[in-house]
């Protein structure tokens, strides 16, 4: 089986096209399927990390093994834009489908790796350096797989670009929604002993069966129009930062409100479920409900970013989010309960997702072909790197002064540039 690219046709001889064909849309389920592996691994990850403490790092306390893990998260995190670095210059140079078959087998190799290693009680410390490295290269093909995939699907049509892109978002949806399945199944199916022994394996390799079906779908879809139309750029990371350095801050500014929502969609469940100790099944039931927002929302505000408008759907999802995160705040305090945990969970994925559902095609129509891969994967890797991480110093910070939620301040504080950067890239570059 073969990823190579199909030979280069002239450009007289390619089209644009704006009728969705039936390979078309394969192109985007097989583009989405990248977006649904990267997402169901990283999950899978942080909900069995108590059991991979326990199997690859027994020698440590657990204090010491829960910061292992946390230095080992937080590297993944440094990786991930050389990944969007170098499979970004890919995709505008080589192509969109080399660059995401090179993403989905690096997906695969990192997830093989962890699947069949060994406990630290079989080889000792290759076990732990075998999932750091997994992790990592996971991680690296994740930081080009978001630009790559928003790119590729953005290019088979122009007519419903709002509409193929918002499914890399779905994706992140269905990525949910299968962690939170089969991972409530097995841990009720299975004893806790069985769950440590290979309970935790056969939900990872899911992933690698999702990474497979991938690579096979991604051989029978063709490279898009617009970068088959153009000469491939010989210097598009200089490009981007010399001729369009406008357009990539105000991305960053864009993904702003994304990330921070992120954070805010994680830290929230975990917050309560500590102050309520509410079982680990209910991370599960947490997963399903965040999986079902996005997965139903983000598709729907793609198609209605074509009808009326990127700028519109997101400046009125940036607005939602800033009212409600308050109220949201102090009726799960006043009410306490899991019912409560679980309808503001709703409540603020569908908001979410409405913002992300319009954000892929909002930058898709901000950076131009020649440096869109490589520009929209800059945006979400090094925002994500800079305010994802920095966001729980941040908040620690805030929380020794008299806010009254600190995180909700700091979702507010990256609204406001988000609107700012939207209304910016309508008014300089035409985005609309």
């Amino acid at each position: 089986m073969t990823a190579s690219n199909p030979a280069r046709r002239s450009p007289a001889s390619v089209r644009p096209r704006d009728d969705t064909t039936p390979q078309q849309w394969l192109a985007m389920v097989t583009a989405s399927l990248g977006s649904t592996l990267g997402w169901y691994n990283v999950l899978i990850y942080g909900l069995f990390a108590p059991v991979l403490s326990q199997l690859f790092v027994p020698f440590a306390s657990s204090d010491e093994a829960a910061n292992y893990m946390i230095a080992l998260l937080s590297a993944t995190m440094l990786v991930r834009p050389f990944g969007a670095l170098m499979l970004g210059l890919i995709a505008d140079r080589a192509g969109r489908r080399p660059a995401l078959a090179l993403c989905f087998g690096l997906m695969a190799l990192g997830t093989a790796l962890i699947v069949v290693m060994p406990t630290y009680d079989q080889i000792g410390m290759t076990a732990p350096i075998g999932i750091a490295a997994g992790l990592l290269l996971h991680s690296f093909a994740q930081g080009g797989q978001v630009g790559c995939g928003i790119a590729y699907t953005a290019e088979l049509t122009r007519t419903y670009r709002g509409l193929f892109t918002s499914w890399q978002i779905a994706g992140q949806g269905v990525a949910t929604l299968l962690a939170g399945v089969l991972g409530g199944f097995l841990s009720f199916a299975m004893p806790e002993e069985a769950m440590q022994e290979s309970g935790w394996r056969i939900t990872v390799g899911f992933g690698l069966m999702l990474a497979l079906v991938a690579w096979y779908l991604h051989d029978q879809c063709e490279e898009t129009p617009a970068f088959l139309n153009q000469e491939p750029p010989t210097r598009p990371f200089l490009d981007l930062f010399m001729r369009h350095g406008m357009r990539m801050l105000l991305g960053c500014g864009a993904v702003l409100a994304a990330t921070a929502g992120a954070h805010v969609a994680m830290m929230m469940p975990i917050a309560a479920r500590m102050d309520m100790a509410l079982p680990m099944s209910h991370s599960f039931l947490s997963a399903l409900v965040t999986g079902a927002a996005m997965l139903v929302t983000g598709p729907c505000m793609g198609a209605l970013a074509d009808r009326i408008g990127r700028v519109p759907v997101m400046a009125a999802s940036i607005a939602a989010m800033a009212l409600l995160i308050y109220p949201m705040h102090l009726f799960l305090m006043s009410a306490g309960t899991a019912g409560s945990l679980l309808l503001a969970e709703f409540v603020f994925s569908f908001v979410l997702a409405c913002y992300l559902g319009a954000l892929p095609g909002f930058l898709a129509d901000l950076f131009p072909t020649p440096v869109r891969g490589l520009g929209i994967s800059l945006a979400y890797s090094l925002t994500a790197l800079i305010f994802g991480s920095l966001a729980p110093y941040l908040v620690e910070n805030l929380n020794r002064s008299e806010l009254l939620y600190p995180t909700g301040f700091y979702l507010v504080v990256c609204a406001a540039g988000s609107i700012v950067a939207a209304f910016s890239a309508r008014r300089w570059f035409g985005v609309r």
